[in-house]
């Protein structure tokens, strides 16, 4: 590919190191694996009572962030946080759903919003994956277009093969049946198998 220098490999090698490091960010500095195992296989359940809500500030994000006791689906986690930031202080339980009985975090998002961050690292994985399928397409679609183009060769000499037998039976029954032909050939007419008797005579 033109622009990408004499050595495309390093370039795409460097472009993988940014975005996974980008992906890396985003799924664990994020928590988007603890949402993404929550969504799948969660435990749903409610936090209650609370230890403390204290009104904070989490990226462009304004909330109460409160932790508390998580309990459901016979587990019971103690000193849960929960996550998103609640727009006011907590009443009562709250519903909310964990990955697992070592969870640190109970999601109130039960629904697709879990997957942002896990949808988002695979864009960025996606992204150098397409620039090198790109690159190296020739490379890579190359094999396969071969290995089809061998196998239909390899279907049509099969058919050959099987017309070859067909007309090989066909050139043999036909071999037969002039053998018998010049065998009867050969033998000429048949006999008579019964002469004339020829005029009969009287007697007196």
């Amino acid at each position: 590919m033109r622009g990408w220098g004499p050595s495309p490999a390093l370039h795409l090698g460097w472009l993988w190191l940014l975005f996974l490091l980008g992906a890396f960010v985003v799924l664990v500095g994020e928590d988007g694996d603890d949402q993404a195992r929550a969504y799948f296989s969660g435990t749903p359940g409610k936090v209650a009572p609370f230890r403390d809500c204290v009104w904070a500030k989490e990226g462009k994000a304004h909330g109460w962030a409160c932790r508390g006791v998580f309990t459901g689906g016979g587990l019971r986690v103690n000193d849960v946080r929960i996550r998103p930031l609640l727009d006011e202080p907590p009443t009562g339980q709250v519903p909310a759903v964990i990955s697992g009985p070592d969870a640190t975090t109970a999601w109130t998002d039960d629904d697709w919003r879990l997957l942002l961050p896990a949808a988002g690292s695979l864009l960025m994985v996606l992204i150098p994956a397409g620039m090198t399928f790109a690159v190296y397409r020739e490379d890579l679609v190359g094999p396969i277009k071969n290995w089809r183009r061998r196998r239909r060769v390899r279907g049509e000499l099969d058919e050959v093969q099987d017309g070859l037998g067909d007309l090989r039976r066909d050139l043999a029954a036909l071999q037969r049946d002039i053998d018998d032909l010049q065998r009867k050939l050969n033998a000429g007419p048949p006999a008579d198998q019964g002469g004339d008797a020829g005029p009969g005579v009287n007697s007196s």
